[in-house]
Parts: structure tokens; C-alpha cells; sequence
């Protein structure tokens, strides 16, 4: 694959350990290159990509998929135009128990497990004829409608029902608690204020004596240069069903807004808005049930085809790592390593 010439572009999402493995080969291939979240296993990894992307020339893009999705980008207006700036952020993403098992791939260390990271794992590249991609989620909790529009050659999969068992499991078998929900909460909070944490103040994980490595939960209080501004992030792999969402809360000067599912919008959310001495309100965009993915691999495109700027660039993903790191290490959990 990565030899065919007619072949422009890779998406990897194979486990975390892996990231950097497939991805530096697929650029030393001439391809750019969409990997999943996280971009690596741990800072140095990302730092290594991201100098092999720039000197290849060609695009780097990590899939935080929900950034480009209209709610998350409504959000993020609302709290800095209306509300004023941001003074601390609470990111939670709880992850319920019945939705993995311990043998899973992401509670394995050699392949850079842990609940600050996750993926799904499905596998894919495209040609030079890209056109249009969507995925839509149907009928919550039974199955997910895929479908690929193509002018000429679009994008190939290797296996198309493995496409459909992938998407589902991306709901239900999200999964590690920092390199897993951790790693969106990191990125979440890193959005909002707007500023890169100088030093996590304080931190706890809790692991199971059969993956004593990797954690199930995890929680940090992030200290920014701004010593006023602060912001916790708290990730767990055995929640329960009766909060399945991930869910923020931006305090800001002039108010607060609670953004509840910023992870999948497209599925259910709520951007509830808390102006000081003003009423309540809540707002939400779907506009139309377009996907995050949707939004997101449009704007890969518009990166491979035009060169446009995009926020999750591999130095970014470097930043996010380097936060992921300092967790780990407060908490006393070793880095997680790459193969």
C-alpha cells in the first residue's frame, strides 16, 4: 500500500504503541498521514514525528475529531466572546465498565495502555480523488450508518464490514483512562484556556492488580502561568451507565458554560450557558447530524489539497503529550513506551 503512487494520504489507527512505527514509515513513503489520538506514546515519540512530517513536507494531522464540529467551535465563542476569559476548566470524561473487559488491547502497557489515551481501530487510505465521506450515527445503541461518496477513486478500506464493527465499537469500547479519555480532557482544556499548563499541581490514578501499569482512573489539577487560572481533568474506565457522556465546565470572567458531550455532539449535547446575572440558556448545533468525523477528514482534505491550517497539528500533539507525560509522572506510573 504505502509503495502504490496513486495512494496520496494513510489513516492510522492501529494500538497507541504503534502510532509511531506506522506513521513514520508512511511518511518516509511520501504520504500524509491521519492518525488517531494520541499522536504517539509519550512526548519524545511526538516530538520525532512531528520533525519527520516537516521534513517530508507532507501533513500530520492527529484526530481529535470533535474540534471541528460546530458545537465544540459555538463553545469555545461563547465562552471567550460573550463570557469573558477563561479562568479554570473542569474536564471529566467517565467511561462505564460494562463497556470493555480487562484482556482489551488498551489496558495493555507494551502497547501504550492507560486511560489518558484511546482509540478506535480501523484502518484506511485515500486516493487522489477525494470527494466526500460520511458517517452517521443511527438508532443509538444498535448500529452506526456508514456511507462513502466518490468521484472516481475515494477511499478504501480493507475490510467494509470491519468498518461497521469499528465505528460501533468507537462508542462502546472507548477505553485507558489517560491515554484513552484523559488525552481529550487534556486537549479540551488546552483549547479553552487558550495557554499550555506550566505544572500539574496535584494527581491520583487507580489501577487494577492484574494491569498495574496502566490506569483506570485518573485525575489532575493543571497549574498555568497565570497562577489565577487553573483546570482539572478527570478521566475514569469504570463509570457508570447512568453518565455515559464526557462533560466540561469553562468559568469565566462574565459566567460559565457546561458543555455536555463534547466528544461525539453529533450523537446528543448541550451548551448550557450561564451568563452572570443573566438567565440560563442552552444551545445546540447539529447541523443536519453531520459527523465530527465528517468535519474532520474535510478539513484534512482542504490540508492535503490546499495547505490550509489546521489546530491539530502534530506540534500540537506534542504539547498535549508533554501534559500527558507530567500526569503520569505525578501520579508515579511509568511513560508509556512505543514499540
Amino acid at each position: 500500500m504505502l509503495s502504490d503512487p496513486t495512494i496520496d494520504a494513510v489513516y492510522i489507527s492501529s494500538p497507541n504503541g504503534l502510532h509511531r512505527t506506522h506513521t513514520l514509515k508512511a511518511l518516509r513513503a511520501g504520504k500524509h498521514v491521519l492518525c488517531e489520538k494520541p499522536l504517539a506514546s509519550n512526548e519524545e515519540e511526538a516530538k520525532e514525528m512531528a520533525r519527520e512530517a516537516a521534513a517530508a513536507g507532507k501533513v500530520l494531522f492527529e484526530a481529535f475529531h470533535y474540534r471541528y464540529h460546530p458545537a465544540i467551535l459555538r463553545a469555545k465563542q461563547i465562552a471567550t466572546e460573550e463570557l469573558g476569559q477563561v479562568k479554570r476548566v473542569a474536564a471529566n470524561f467517565p467511561i462505564p465498565s460494562v463497556y470493555h473487559n480487562r484482556d482489551d488491547i488498551r489496558f495493555n502497557y507494551e502497547l501504550a495502555g492507560g486511560s489518558l489515551v484511546r482509540k478506535c481501530c480501523f484502518y484506511g487510505y485515500f486516493s487522489r480523488h477525494i470527494d466526500y465521506f460520511s458517517c452517521n450515527f443511527v438508532n443509538f445503541g444498535q448500529f452506526w450508518s456508514f456511507s462513502v461518496h466518490f468521484h472516481e477513486q475515494f477511499v478504501h478500506f480493507h475490510s467494509f464490514p470491519f468498518i461497521f464493527s469499528s465505528f460501533f465499537s468507537y462508542f462502546f469500547s472507548l477505553s485507558l483512562s489517560q491515554m484513552d479519555a484523559g488525552s481529550y480532557c487534556v486537549n479540551f482544556v488546552r483549547y479553552f484556556m487558550d495557554a499550555e499548563p506550566v505544572e500539574v499541581s496535584a494527581a491520583s490514578a487507580k489501577t487494577h492488580p492484574s494491569t498495574p501499569n496502566t490506569d483506570d482512573t485518573a485525575f489532575a489539577k493543571l497549574r498555568f502561568e497565570d497562577s489565577s487560572r487553573t483546570a482539572t481533568v478527570e478521566c475514569s474506565l469504570v463509570g457508570s451507565l447512568l453518565n455515559p457522556f464526557p462533560f466540561a465546565t469553562v468559568y469565566c470572567e462574565r459566567g460559565e458554560i457546561e458543555v455536555y458531550n463534547f466528544v461525539l455532539p453529533q450523537i446528543y449535547h448541550k451548551l448550557i450557558v450561564r451568563p452572570t446575572g443573566q438567565p440560563q440558556r442552552v444551545e445546540q448545533l447539529y447541523e443536519g447530524g453531520k459527523s465530527t468525523f465528517l468535519f474532520q477528514l474535510a478539513a484534512f482534505v482542504e490540508a492535503v489539497r490546499n495547505g490550509k491550517e489546521f489546530p491539530t497539528t502534530a506540534e500540537d500533539a506534542v504539547k498535549n503529550m508533554r501534559v500527558i507525560d507530567m500526569i503520569y509522572a505525578k501520579t508515579n506510573l511509568p511513560l508509556r513506551q512505543g514499540k
